[in-house]
């Protein structure tokens, strides 16, 4: 007995082997799938003008965050991200979300102070 399996064209099993190869083929098709994107930022708000060079961008960072966010409050910027404050993955996480709200590339922005505190100063250097 010859059995088709949905979601798997051009495959055909024996019956005595339709246990042990749906779960091979199960686990190999979950691997191609890959990881899920991050969602974007909505709501980033316009830092373009702080992208002045050799200028000092003071940020206060909350690491561990329900979302990825930014907000600006009297001119202080407070930015969260989900990323976790090991091996420099929180400061990575910062750099990006900080860069689209200027409008720069990443690569531009550099932590110039405090790596290891939750107030960090950034500096652009084009």
């Amino acid at each position: 007995m010859v059995e088709h399996l949905a979601g798997f064209k051009g495959k055909w099993l024996d019956a005595g082997d339709q246990f042990h190869s749906l779960s091979v083929r199960a686990r190999v098709f979950k691997k191609k799938r890959g990881k899920m994107a991050k969602p974007k930022l909505r709501n980033v708000p316009d830092l373009s003008a702080r992208a002045l060079p050799d200028e000092g961008i003071e940020v206060r960072v909350t690491p561990k965050a329900a979302k990825d966010g930014i907000l600006t409050d009297q001119g202080n910027i407070r930015i969260f991200v989900t990323a976790p404050p090991e091996n420099g993955k929180a400061n990575e996480a910062v750099r990006n979300i900080l860069a689209v709200a200027m409008g720069v590339a990443p690569s531009t922005l550099i932590l110039r102070r405090r790596q290891a505190s939750r107030d960090k100063v950034f500096v652009y250097l084009p």
